[in-house]
């Protein structure tokens, strides 16, 4: 009997909008902000995961420099589910870490992973894809499913998913796909072009057995795959803590889906998300239009 568990990265800098927090939120990062809505970007994310799967096992990975920024976090939270990093060495050291953590408490848990800095027109479209996303990585215990979103715009900051053939699953009809390649932020013509052929945002939800992306951190990023093994095997929080202090330093940093998903796409499937109004709010332009749309939804519930 498998048990789900989240992930959410809330670890990151958001320099690619400090333009905008600098002003309003000096020194805090994005996921801390209250952006779109009357509730930070972090806020949204827990309860949107909270819809999907049980907060007493979904881990807030975060990083100690911001511990102002998420002290209500710490005061609420079970310490196991507080993922303090000792610095920002990107997603897969972040993931490797609470992954660790995640082995120590449940060794057959089915991990979903979740960006803290998005937001969504159509949140039961999301939660759709995700019980898709669930239902492929119980059959298919070697793959990552990712959650791709349906293009509307060539956009060329976003990740890009190459969707194969559907995976033979009557519960999900053709909307589980094999993935046949990867594409990080392709340029206006080849955006354009990958619009036209069916390709899928890559909004970095990712949902696997564990043992699934332990194997692609051993494959992709091998100092990573042994940290994780390393952190999993630690008696406790003290000596855990007392090991990532250690393994940060001097890692370099590292992105999963440079390092790993897009070296070993055969490791992946993905779920197509259809109607969601997916947005990762992570430049100025695409943040307005978030507040655009969440404007009208306001607007329409009232």
């Amino acid at each position: 009997m498998t048990t789900d568990w989240a992930i959410i990265l809330a670890g990151g800098e958001g320099s690619r909008l400090r333009q905008v927090t600098s002003t309003a939120f000096p020194g805090r990062p994005k996921q801390f902000c209250s952006l779109v809505t009357s509730r930070t970007l972090l806020d949204e994310t827990r309860a949107r995961v909270a819809l999907s799967i049980d907060p007493h096992r979904t881990l807030l990975a975060v990083t100690q420099a911001h511990r102002l920024f998420y002290e209500r976090e710490a005061q609420e939270l079970p310490e196991e589910l507080l993922v303090e990093q000792p610095v920002n060495r990107g997603t897969t050291m972040a993931m490797a870490l609470a992954l660790g953590r995640i082995r120590r408490l449940d060794s057959s848990a089915v991990v979903a992973v979740f960006p803290s800095d998005h937001y969504y027109d159509n949140v039961p479209a999301v939660q759709q894809a995700l019980d898709i996303a669930f239902h492929g990585a119980r059959r298919n215990p070697g793959r990552m499913f990712l959650v791709g979103s349906t293009p509307d715009a060539p956009e060329m900051e976003y990740g890009w998913i190459e969707p194969g053939a559907p995976l033979t699953n009557p519960f999900a009809g053709d909307r589980l796909l094999n993935v046949r390649q990867f594409i990080e932020k392709p340029g206006q013509m080849t955006a354009s072009e990958l619009v036209d052929r069916g390709w899928l945002w890559n909004t970095f939800i990712i949902v696997g057995r564990l043992n699934a992306f332990l194997n692609a951190l051993r494959l992709g990023v091998p100092f990573a795959g042994r940290f994780a093994a390393l952190a999993a095997a630690a008696p406790d929080l003290e000596s855990e803590r007392e090991l990532a202090a250690r393994a940060y330093r001097g890692t370099p940093t590292s992105g999963f889906c440079a390092d790993v998903l897009t070296k070993w796409p055969s490791l992946c499937a993905v779920s197509r998300m259809i109607g969601a109004g997916w947005i990762d709010v992570g430049q100025p332009g695409r943040l307005e239009i978030a507040r655009q749309h969440a404007g009208l939804r306001s607007q329409a519930a009232s």
